[in-house]
């Protein structure tokens, strides 16, 4: 019989008694009064696992599955074994409210898989990777071009090179050569590296092992407080880079593709948005007309023009020209990308109920000089965000269309009256970038 036939029936076989365990331990849950749960089919915390020791865990054939607050879901095989019976004791002594449910041993193999992902120290687990001052030095002279950061792929060893050390190739690679994104894609047989500089795509290396590659995803997830063991749905998370004087943000996205995963990291540089206005390459008669009306004491200045056209950039350098003791300026961002001193930067929270309307709403109460909204996407932000431009606040935002004169209709389309966009907007620009030759 041929391998990959074999191969199939035993994976057939394997799932049939994985559904009869299955079925098994739902049929003990109903016999016992409780619920039962398939830990296939839900996310697992680190941090509840952390909970229980693994050798405890193991033991008692427990899991602790997730944790809100004081309150933790509890998976395990069966509650009358004493050792389980300590587990739960423990946990409510720490005052944990215990949610308890059923599980396949299965299941629980599948829980105390994702143990290997707890290092030892806590500090070691999520949001930030150290990069030593004299590695990143070696990293940034060896990796100033695409070319050094090809050759350094083509001649590692992918037996033997760690997910550590691969990772921190790529960020090292992407950070000299002062790329805005890096882009992970999962092939068929073989997965890419590509970088983005001056909004190009540029491919680094196409014949990255699969094996290597899962482990790359695994190892941003955990450090993006991502859930490990979801693949089939998007995530989002961010994590921080540590280099000699200064931290850098990477803003990770996650999505499902034909062939795996697909990984897009936004690189966000403190040094990239330290533009002054003289910086942003205006025109003379522009920087002028920037600079005269972003003085006024009050009106709407709107930034537009495609995703990654530098739009934040030039908002910020302008807050950073406005920006003194004298004045109270606040923004609400989606999300916060750069932080500057001397700023009041919130953030929206959709689930606490501050979106961009109701947070712009409560910034206005709070008596501010200058308010940055992060983006016009709704009829009621941009109705706020006109209103507080008449009533003696200048207003700095960001709206989707492809030139100035498309911002007019787009407000009107989004249900904004035309006989207020007038009196309200003070100036309107329309950005691209010009690349530069290195």
């Amino acid at each position: 019989m041929p391998e990959e036939k074999t191969t199939a029936i035993q994976r057939k076989l394997a799932e049939i008694s994985r559904q009869a365990e299955e079925r098994d331990a739902e049929h003990r849950a109903k016999k016992m009064g409780l619920p039962y749960i398939d830990i296939r089919k839900i996310p697992i915390s680190l941090e509840a696992l952390k909970l229980v020791p693994e050798a405890e865990a193991k033991e008692a054939k427990v899991a602790p599955l997730e944790i809100k607050t004081q309150r933790v879901a509890l998976a395990l095989f069966d509650p009358q074994l004493k050792a389980a019976q300590e587990i739960i004791q423990n946990l409510e002594e720490k005052k944990y409210e215990l949610k308890i449910f059923i599980a396949s041993m299965n299941g629980l193999l599948e829980a105390w898989h994702f143990y290997k992902f707890i290092p030892p120290k806590t500090k070691e687990i999520t949001g930030r990777v150290e990069i030593e001052k004299k590695g990143f030095e070696e990293f940034l002279d060896r990796l100033r071009t695409f070319q050094a950061v090809q050759e350094e792929f083509k001649k590692a060893d992918f037996k033997k090179l760690g997910t550590t050390d691969l990772f921190r190739i790529i960020l090292a690679g992407a950070l000299a050569n002062k790329a805005s994104d890096v882009h992970l894609e999962a092939e068929e047989k073989e997965a890419k590296i590509r970088y983005r500089l001056d909004g190009i795509l540029h491919d680094i290396f196409s014949a990255l092992p699969l094996k290597n590659y899962t482990g790359l995803i695994s190892r941003i997830k955990l450090l993006s407080s991502m859930k490990l063991n979801i693949h089939g749905e998007p995530q989002d998370g961010r994590f921080t880079i540590n280099i000699p004087g200064k931290e850098i943000e990477m803003r990770v996205s996650i999505i499902p593709s034909e062939f795996g995963e697909t990984v897009v990291m936004r690189i966000l540089d403190p040094e990239a948005i330290m533009v002054n206005l003289l910086g942003l390459g205006l025109r003379e008669d522009d920087l002028e007309l920037v600079e005269r009306e972003i003085t006024k004491p009050h009106g709407l200045i709107l930034n537009t023009g495609p995703t990654g056209s530098g739009k934040t950039t030039t908002l910020y350098a302008f807050l950073r020209k406005l920006n003194n003791p004298e004045i109270k300026v606040i923004t609400i961002e989606d999300p916060i990308e750069y932080r500057i001193e001397g700023i009041e930067q919130t953030q929206v929270d959709p689930e606490a109920g501050y979106t961009f309307a109701n947070g712009l709403r409560a910034i206005v109460r709070q008596d501010p000089d200058v308010i940055l909204v992060g983006e016009i996407r709704d009829a009621e932000t941009a109705d706020i965000a006109m209103q507080a431009s008449l009533t003696g606040h200048m207003v700095l935002s960001t709206l989707h269309t492809n030139d100035a004169v498309g911002a007019v209709p787009r407000l009107a389309n989004l249900g904004v009256k035309p006989a207020t966009i007038g009196p309200a907007m003070t100036l309107i620009i329309a950005q691209r970038l010009v690349r530069k030759l290195y």
